[in-house]
């Protein structure tokens, strides 16, 4: 990021009206949301880039994003997510629409297409499946019933502990429902057929549990998500820090990159600012913390008092989202040369009949039962211009950090000869995979890096190297006293942990901390532009 360039430690201010610690969306979109309410806000980034998931990184030629693949619901300027995103940009990130088929869904080689529009993917879904009308349509009822409890539900996790008292039952039993009942069971009410539940839950790897596992509201939420398509940010996922910074520099405010807080210091009031690991002292009665509900609990609250213990029984639960593996690939040739499309491939197989599948289950855990390939390149409308004849594909699986554990201790590029030989066992894997979809492929691969769950441990600082922050199980979604407020007066939590994983939620989980720490007037008018 180009943008975030690191301001000397002598030209910080005494105190600021709030720090922000962490640059993930969440810390982005509350930070650009204080601004625009006129407050000097800076953010403590620990990283030497800012943007979290957001963020890019380059070999040479190529450019990766490294989790930001496509973003649903942002392609009409009246949506609230688009709506959201201008005001907090005022306007400067603009979305490429991608292909009317974002996504393809493979199941034991049958490929099914999921199509941009809710009546078009029901029409689709009847074609592929014309004995499950009943099912399809009882399935878009439940995924709307969602849609419309979900805005109350993550609202009053920003009320006050008063009112919140009053209202959170109200605004929450709707949502609670279904969000305490795993997918699998609330589809295979609907329908017996395997294979349609396959396709219609075949995006699991975007909220990280399998059917059998995840909470039917994560599902509803992303499938609707992308119901009326997708769209990519012009100029690849580094643009929409890029397009948000200055809101918050031209309010006063800074990004503070390399600044590792060490702890929060309070006094009898609460909050009195943050402590670098330098040892510099950053003064403001408002500190947002977007590292994550676990560290913001064990490393700013337990510093001061005990944790509550439903927190504590919550933690100790192992409540972790899954792991990951990403393969980069750069490609000498365009899009049309190569033959590449802009959907994205969902590869479901069983480890039965696909040897491929079966090796990477026994390397990377059981879960392995998906492969997503993107092709960012071809999403991006600049990327031709900026590089030329060349192109760039992501093959990704979950991983469970468990398999990963030997090498955990070691210290990123230097975790021994042992590692390299079995990230390129998996990248050949991986490799195998691809070529069986896209043969054209073989040889014209120029670039290829492996990513694993330790890289998200050194890099966003995820001590399970989880990519999704906490599992969006039935539990996460009982938990009432998972809110913007923390046991730490002026102390208050945002980021994906907050409201769901993905840039959505965590842009969303910003809006709302932003509108708890402001005053009731401004905070009605943060909403009205944004969320509500």
């Amino acid at each position: 990021m180009h943008v975030g360039l690191q301001r000397k430690r002598a030209e910080l201010a005494a105190s600021y009206d709030a720090i922000v610690v962490g640059s993930g969306m969440g810390g982005m979109a509350a930070a650009a949301c204080l601004a625009r309410a006129g407050r000097r806000v800076i953010i403590c980034e620990r990283h030497t880039t800012a943007g979290g998931f957001t963020h890019t990184f380059s070999r040479g030629q190529y450019v990766w994003d490294v989790g930001v693949h496509y973003v649903g619901d942002v392609s009409s300027p009246e949506s609230k997510l688009r709506r959201t995103f201008d005001y907090l940009s005022k306007g400067q990130l603009t979305w490429q629409p991608m292909d009317e088929i974002y996504d393809a869904i493979e199941v034991d080689g049958k490929t099914y297409e999921l199509v941009a529009g809710r009546e078009q993917f029901r029409r689709q879904m009847y074609n592929y499946f014309p004995r499950e009308k009943l099912a399809i349509d009882g399935y878009l009822r439940l995924v709307a019933t969602i849609g419309r409890s979900s805005g109350p539900f993550f609202l009053q996790k920003a009320l006050s502990g008063t009112l919140r008292r009053f209202l959170y039952r109200p605004m929450s039993k709707n949502f609670l429902d279904l969000a305490q009942e795993t997918t699998g069971a609330v589809l295979g009410r609907l329908t017996d057929n395997r294979t349609l539940i396959r396709v219609l839950t075949g995006q699991w790897g975007d909220y990280g549990l399998p059917p059998e596992s995840s909470s039917f509201a994560i599902h509803a939420m992303v499938a609707s998500h992308y119901f009326h398509g997708a769209s990519y940010p012009s100029g690849g996922a580094a643009a929409i820090a890029q397009s948000i910074y200055p809101v918050i520099r031209d309010a006063g405010g800074e990004i503070l990159l390399g600044a590792e807080v060490a702890g929060v210091q309070t006094d009898r009031l609460g909050v009195t600012g943050i402590k670098l690991s330098s040892g510099e002292f950053i003064s403001s009665r408002c500190v947002i913390s977007d590292i994550g509900f676990e560290k913001t609990y064990r490393k700013f609250v337990a510093q001061h008092r005990a944790l509550p213990h439903e927190v504590d029984a919550y933690l100790a639960s192992k409540p972790y989202s899954m792991g990951h593996i990403c393969l980069y690939l750069g490609l000498k040739g365009d899009a049309h040369s190569l033959g590449l499309r802009g959907s994205n491939l969902w590869l479901h197989r069983s480890s039965a009949v696909d040897p491929n599948f079966a090796a990477l289950s026994g390397m990377l855990g059981a879960e392995t039962g998906v492969v997503f390939i993107s092709f960012p390149s071809v999403k991006d409308p600049e990327w031709p211009i900026r590089h030329p004849d060349l192109s760039t594909i992501e093959v990704i699986a979950p991983a469970d950090f468990e398999r990963f554990r030997v090498w955990h201790e070691s210290s990123w590029q230097r975790r021994g000869q042992d590692y390299l030989d079995w990230k390129g066992e998996v990248s050949r894997i991986l490799l195998e995979i691809l070529y069986s979809r896209l043969p054209a492929l073989r040889s014209k691969i120029d670039v290829a890096e492996l990513s694993t769950p330790l890289s998200t441990k050194h890099f966003a600082s995820y001590n399970h190297g989880e990519i999704y922050g906490l599992r969006h199980d039935p539990l996460r979604f009982k938990q009432s006293w998972l809110r913007v407020d923390t046991p730490i007066q002026g102390l208050y939590l945002t980021g994906q942990d907050l409201v769901t994983c993905g840039v959505s939620g965590a842009l969303i989980s910003g809006v709302l901390t932003a509108a708890r720490v402001l005053k009731a007037r401004e905070a009605w008018t943060l909403l009205r532009n944004t969320i509500v």
